[in-house]
């Protein structure tokens, strides 16, 4: 926890703020920042399960593959599952550093590149994250059809592909939302507040504390029932389109990918 009584005395001499303000600024900084540091913690770890789940599940598959591109698309994958963990480590890895009196400054630049990385994640998402996985997809669906395909098959390949464009445009949108309402606030404040120090201003330039009400608990928008009653029912529908769908492509097409597709539905 902060060392906020020393660093009260500090820049109350500096800058002839009170302590009361300096004290909430201190105490809203340190809170948002261990808050945050779970948060992130928590999906990192949930980020890393999955992706052992992935190479685990590949790696069977590209054991077992009948085409070169079938194993091409699995290693796609696997690979992408391997540099997940080391990509979310790269952008929350952070000195161990505890504001006090005498690093304040450089704890809030710190914060600020640590925000930054997040950021970038967030932003560059399509590109470390979805597009690899995506490639993969494609090149199994298309190592499964071999080397000749029916009309039918040319169509089943197309509305996958169509599908999977869908899920990719839709997961994009999903970080780049979280990105423009959670973090970017965070960040702008955290740069705001650096400047204020830069500048030998009080901390009565600023007029509020981090925005980090979404990592208060039990901080969550009320669902409707009759909107609960609506995402029950859109799921349902999304299960049973992949179980119908996987079905079709067992009968039709192929019947490992079929049952793969099936084994999916559960996620929806």
């Amino acid at each position: 926890m902060a060392k906020l009584d020393d660093l009260k005395v500090a820049w109350q001499s500096e800058s002839g703020i009170s302590p009361e303000r300096f004290e909430q600024i201190g105490h809203d900084v340190s809170e948002t920042t261990d808050r945050l540091q779970s948060v992130i913690i928590r999906r990192d770890m949930l980020e890393t399960f999955a992706s052992m789940i992935v190479i685990a599940g590949f790696g069977f598959w590209m054991w077992v593959a009948k085409s070169w591109l079938e194993r091409l698309g699995c290693a796609t994958i696997v690979l992408a599952g391997v540099s997940i963990p080391f990509v979310l480590w790269w952008a929350r890895r952070r000195p161990a550093l505890e504001v006090s009196a005498g690093n304040f400054r450089d704890f809030v630049d710190v914060e600020v590149e640590y925000l930054r990385r997040q950021s970038l994640l967030l932003r560059q998402v399509g590109w470390w994250y979805l597009l690899p996985l995506y490639i993969g997809i494609v090149l199994i669906m298309v190592g499964v059809l071999g080397p000749t395909y029916r009309f039918g098959e040319i169509v089943g390949l197309v509305l996958g592909l169509g599908a999977g464009a869908v899920a990719y445009i839709y997961l994009w949108w999903i970080n780049q939302t979280a990105r423009k309402k959670n973090l970017d606030p965070m960040l702008r404040y955290y740069e705001e507040l650096r400047d204020v120090l830069e500048r030998g201003e009080g901390f009565d330039a600023l007029v509020s504390g981090p925005p980090s009400e979404f990592l208060q608990p039990g901080h969550k928008a009320k669902i409707t029932r009759r909107a609960r009653w609506w995402g029950v029912v859109l799921t349902l529908i999304c299960t049973l389109a992949v179980v119908i769908g996987g079905y079709l492509i067992v009968r039709m097409f192929d019947t490992r990918a079929g049952w793969f597709v099936v084994s999916t539905a559960p996620v929806v």
